[in-house]
């Protein structure tokens, strides 16, 4: 029987203490094997040693944040003159619909966040392994063009795809998860070099069954390569300040570290991989997006449906 591959990542370190702490615990006792890093909170000074620490045999990408910490760009069409952060969601949708998010300045945040990080890895002797975005935003129009021009530059190949399989029985909040990723990643040039790697994870967030869709996780792959996404952690005070998913993170937590998971899923053909481990080239270089032609369509509105 051929392993299917299977990369569990956790998004979020450097959310919150806890979130991080969560993560490295999910890694050394569980079934995590990479993370992506936010490097815009006031935790990532505290919480960055912890991750170089860990990188030699936990994978780390760039959670690429527009949304919830602190620019590293200021002078840009991504932050609020008035308060100097980034804009909401809500508003962040409105600005892209108007025209007014440059592609460039979305290169320009990106370009900084992946070089704060590369420079913490370099430290352990490690370096970027992927990309993905906080609330998904990496799928937006101008969005997903900078920071894709801006992978390139870095030499980063391997960026989140999101587009999910409905399954059943997942909860109404899951499925509409799901489907505006769908019609979200209908729109993304990257679509043809990304079909060889599958994704799971976004209609379990928030779910009571996610601890049973781990034990019956063999029946969900049907791609060589899989993605799981998930979000453990440990909920602090800071983490409530800041966001609004916080309980399930330690259930996520502790379905994570069930004892014997990861055995089981070894006997189901399962090999547990980064996604430092697959290698550069395991993912085709998506095509970047041209920008005379950054589509911008009314689908992109139902995208307030996605966390």
């Amino acid at each position: 029987m051929t392993d299917r591959l299977l990369v569990v990542n956790a998004d979020d370190f450097g959310l919150s203490p806890g979130v991080s702490r969560g993560i490295l615990d999910a890694h050394r006792i569980g079934v995590v094997t990479s993370t992506s890093a936010m490097v815009t909170l006031s935790s990532w000074s505290a919480t960055s040693r912890l991750l170089r620490s860990a990188a030699s045999t936990l994978g780390v990408g760039l959670h690429f944040d527009v949304l919830a910490g602190r620019p590293l760009v200021t002078r840009s069409s991504l932050v609020a003159g008035t308060t100097g952060q980034f804009h909401s969601y809500q508003q962040l949708l409105r600005r892209i619909v108007s025209g007014r998010i440059t592609r460039l300045d979305v290169e320009h945040e990106c370009d900084a966040q992946i070089a704060r990080l590369r420079a913490e890895l370099a430290e352990g002797g490690a370096d970027i392994t992927h990309i993905d975005s906080h609330r998904h935003t990496h799928m937006l129009p101008v969005l997903a063009a900078g920071l894709r021009r801006s992978a390139a530059r870095a030499g980063i190949d391997i960026i989140r795809f999101p587009a999910e399989r409905f399954t059943a029985g997942n909860r109404n909040a899951g499925r509409a998860r799901v489907a505006a990723l769908r019609v979200l990643s209908m729109f993304q040039p990257s679509a043809s070099a990304s079909r060889d790697r599958g994704f799971l994870g976004a209609a379990w967030q928030g779910s009571s069954n996610f601890a049973s869709h781990l034990l019956r996780i063999a029946d969900y792959l049907h791609a060589p390569v899989t993605e799981l996404m998930c979000h453990p952690g440990y909920v602090d005070d800071e983490l409530r300040q800041i966001d609004g998913f916080t309980e399930h993170r330690q259930r996520e937590l502790d379905a994570l570290c069930r004892s014997g998971l990861r055995a089981e899923w070894e006997r189901s053909g399962i090999r547990l991989v980064s996604f430092g481990d697959i290698g550069r080239g395991s993912g085709r270089k998506a095509p970047e997006l041209d920008e005379d032609n950054d589509p911008h369509h009314e689908a992109w509105d139902r995208a307030d449906a996605v966390r």
